[in-house]
């Protein structure tokens, strides 16, 4: 149980990291250098599974946890898989499925999945859960959750540096985790470069790909912020 212990810790860690990075980077953002990994984790027969409420696409938060999946794969030597397009409704079914495929390990990729997250750790003591975007804490279940206010607030700074016309549009999905908190970033470091200076700051609000695709012929502004 320690070794699965160091395990959970690590994951947490890993994860939380590669999250923020994404945030504020492109495909050729690395959370950590191979070299750094103690060897004690390594060649483990632990496995972890991965559960989505997305099909797993670049043009959603699955992206980024597919990057700390490999990462994972390749840094700790651990075993993943996952199952994409999960419903809150079927979260525990979900998580069974993989426990049958032998996952110990169950990484709840959403934070749609905490409260179920939480209800099916409180039922099932044989796997551990790493919940994205929880609160609550079990002896078999650990949260964790990304700093994004920190790299959005780097983004409105570089942004209202670089706009010419002082218009900067913003696109987001309200149902992503701290979206708010993310635009609320965004808009402070633009208010750390303008000062006193008059600027427009429109916000859309977008769901699905097509609306975030109107979104962006909408706006009349020389750079966007896509919260999504």
């Amino acid at each position: 149980m320690k070794k699965i212990s160091i395990y959970i810790k690590l994951l947490a860690l890993s994860m939380a990291a590669v999250l923020t990075l994404c945030a504020c980077s492109g495909d050729n953002a690395s959370s950590s250098d191979d070299s750094s990994v103690p060897d004690y984790v390594v060649d483990t027969s632990a496995k972890v599974g991965y559960v989505y409420n997305e099909e797993v696409s670049h043009d959603n938060m699955t992206y980024m946890f597919e990057k700390s999946r490999k990462d994972i794969e390749t840094a700790l030597g651990l075993e993943t898989c996952y199952v994409d397009g999960v419903a809150v409704s079927q979260f525990e079914n979900a998580v069974k499925a993989l426990k049958n495929e032998g996952c110990s390990i169950i990484v709840s990729a959403s934070h749609v999945f905490a409260n179920s997250a939480l209800s099916y750790a409180k039922k099932d003591k044989e796997v551990y859960i790493l919940s994205y975007g929880g609160t609550a804490s079990l002896t078999n279940l650990t949260t964790f959750r990304p700093k994004l206010y920190q790299p959005s607030f780097i983004c409105g700074t570089v942004a209202a540096w670089n706009s010419s016309s002082h218009k900067i549009g913003i696109v987001a999905d309200d149902l992503m985790y701290s979206s708010n908190g993310v635009i609320n970033a965004f808009i402070l470091g633009i208010q750390q470069i303008y000062k006193e200076r008059e600027t427009d700051v429109e916000i859309i609000y977008a769901e699905t790909r097509a609306q975030t695709e109107s979104a962006v012929n909408t706006l009349r502004c020389d750079l966007l912020l896509s919260v999504r």
